[in-house]
């Protein structure tokens, strides 16, 4: 039978804790790049709007924060960086998706073609919750890995588009009405408006305006 030594025992939790890695984020520093040079070609466009370009103007604050934190990174790096490291590139990935669809729409549809990629996908499409939630991952990726650079703009700038009305208005949907009484008794539900409730016998009038006398039998 074979016996496990201390330290073997130590250098499978080392294995297990740090990943060996080459260059993990140039692939992500490209995405980013061809996200801004998508941005790039919309920027003039004002009726994007103010928060669709504070996004597309972080781009670059990503870009020099990744190109610190990669002449940085060291050698190995944990499990958990190293998932940071993949929800980077996603995030950068979709952000990239979303700039080159807009950029690719002809210039007076624009707006209209961002509405409509926003309306399909919901929320999570928003490019200043794309952005903000890359500058956040960013942060967080280099406090893990500790890697000192000095990362206060893109904090702020992340700051700043959180506090921004979003770039497209996102409807809120209700669900569909449902209720359910399993016991005894009357049960009251409204989904709106004026609620008028009977709870006796007799006639009930409702918004009536009577003129002269008035009696009831």
């Amino acid at each position: 039978m074979a016996v496990q030594t201390k330290s073997s025992t130590y250098v499978n939790l080392v294995n297990m804790t740090a990943t060996q890695i080459s260059d993990p984020i140039s692939g992500t520093i490209v995405t980013v790049q061809a996200a801004m040079k998508s941005y790039s070609m919309v920027k003039a466009n004002t009726e994007l709007g103010d928060t669709f370009h504070a996004a597309g103007s972080g781009l670059h604050l990503i870009y020099e924060a990744l190109s610190s934190v990669k002449s940085r990174l060291p050698p190995e790096i944990s499990n958990a960086s190293l998932k940071l490291l993949d929800s980077c590139k996603a995030g950068a990935t979709s952000s990239e998706a979303v700039f080159k669809e807009v950029s690719q729409a002809p210039s007076d549809t624009r707006l209209q073609s961002y509405t409509a990629f926003i309306k399909e996908g919901g929320r999570p499409n928003l490019v200043e919750t794309l952005v903000g939630g890359l500058m956040k991952e960013i942060c967080l990726l280099a406090e893990g890995c500790a890697v000192e650079v000095d990362l206060t703009a893109l904090r702020r700038a992340s700051d700043e588009l959180e506090k921004m009305e979003p770039s497209v208005p996102i409807e809120q949907h209700k669900s569909d009405d449902s209720f359910s009484n399993s016991g005894s008794g009357s049960q009251y539900n409204s989904t709106g408006g004026t609620q008028n409730n009977a709870t006796g016998n007799g006639k009930q009038f409702f918004g009536a305006t009577f003129q002269g006398a008035v009696s009831f039998s």
